[in-house]
């Protein structure tokens, strides 16, 4: 009987390791992390399981449609903090390999997701301005005037950009016969805001887990019409008003998935949006507008004698982005131009110089929140942006 019992207490400690061993195994999944899920209430660190499913996350209470301009409970709360708490979680990247994430954003589940759905992995209660957004300079300028490097800013459409993971979009418009068209200067980009927000919404109907900044200016003199420029672009977005938030508070993730955030670099009667229409510094490499309890701080340093003094203040302000406040918008542009003969820009000399930089400074995996927007984005460049929430 001794021996018996002794066998079978053999068997069942073999048995103990064996589940262990199989337990302890890592998994491995392109893009696949164990950060946010919503309404979580304790952390709990997991590896990312082989899986092709996405979780879409849940829609908050104030994701309710309303005409222009809205006022969301956003507008009326207090401050958010300076500083969100950090948690850790666990992303598996390559085989044998596990990365540690500290970020402000806890989980209890895997999620998988891609460039067109990466916010499905940050939480809810995330401020828009403490994640890193890839944007673009000029999002609609596609087209150049008679010499290269003169208007055209981006390759990719507007379509491309979102799938690519852009989440940041400055459009310029010129009133033009009783519609809106993208220019870029006085040159036109064969491209009217109608068409630009169908690609918007379309893409957010696909990907209710994301949230776009949406930037807008008057880019050059109206032809052929007298109506004012803030009735038209007001008349456009409230005919698709719950696809718009118009606070001009920072809003969580959770209140604005599935919509578009409206920043505005022109005047109205009526406010709306987050308003950059006054104290934008010209060429400068760090300025701050303040709205209340609310500010953004960016460098728009585009005239350029050289690219390496380009690429000093996009550096410089990298830095800023690193050390940043809950209640402040970060934009970076990396974008720019160096006068050629008779003055004629050549944006193609900061491009070819700053975006080789800008990538290999991101793939060191920088600790950083905000928005990098870039002439000629790619979709390395987007991936290397979007990735920093998940370092």
């Amino acid at each position: 009987m001794k021996k018996l019992l002794f066998v079978l207490l053999l068997l069942s400690l073999a048995a103990m390791g064996l589940a262990a061993c199989t337990n302890g195994a890592q998994t491995t999944a392109a893009h696949t992390t164990a950060l946010p899920v919503m309404d979580t209430t304790a952390a709990q660190t997991t590896a990312a399981p082989n899986t092709d499913t996405v979780t879409t996350p849940k829609q908050t209470a104030s994701e309710t449609s309303a005409s222009l301009p809205a006022t969301t409970p956003e507008d009326t709360s207090a401050p958010l903090a300076d500083t969100t708490p950090a948690v850790t979680a666990v992303m598996t990247t390559t085989p044998e390999t596990t990365a540690v994430v500290t970020t402000a954003v806890v989980t209890t589940a895997p999620i998988t997701y891609t460039a067109e759905n990466f916010m499905i992995a940050i939480d809810d209660k995330t401020p828009l301005s403490m994640i890193a957004l890839p944007g673009t300079h000029d999002s609609g300028a596609t087209k150049d005037m008679i010499l290269s490097g003169t208007a055209k800013c981006q390759t990719m459409t507007i379509a491309e950009q979102l799938s690519a993971g852009v989440r940041y979009f400055d459009i310029r418009l010129r009133r033009e016969d009783g519609a809106l068209h993208v220019y870029h200067g006085t040159v036109d980009q064969d491209l009217t805001f109608a068409e630009v927000l169908d690609a918007f919404y379309n893409f957010l109907d696909k990907n209710p887990s994301e949230a776009l900044i949406v930037c807008i200016k008057e880019e050059t003199d109206a032809t052929g019409t007298n109506d004012a420029f803030d009735t038209m672009v007001k008349n456009a977005l409230s005919a698709n008003a719950a696809k718009w938030y118009t606070g001009s508070a920072i809003p969580t993730l959770g209140s604005v998935r599935g919509k578009c955030v409206l920043w505005r670099r022109f005047a109205t009667s009526s406010s709306y949006g987050f308003d950059a229409s006054h104290d934008f510094a010209d060429n400068s490499r760090d300025f701050t507008i303040t709205n209340g309890a609310y500010k953004l701080r960016a460098q728009d340093y585009y005239q350029n004698d050289s690219g390496d003094a380009k690429w000093e203040a996009v550096e410089a302000f990298l830095a800023v982005m690193a050390k940043p406040s809950a209640n402040t918008y970060y934009l970076n542009n990396t974008s720019g131009y160096k006068p050629g003969s008779f003055g004629i820009p050549n944006i193609n000399t900061i491009k070819n110089h700053v975006n080789p930089l800008l990538l290999t400074y991101l793939e060191a995996k920088p600790s950083l929140v905000g928005i990098i927007a870039t002439d000629f984005m790619t979709a390395e460049i987007a991936e290397a942006i979007y990735s920093l929430n998940f370092n």
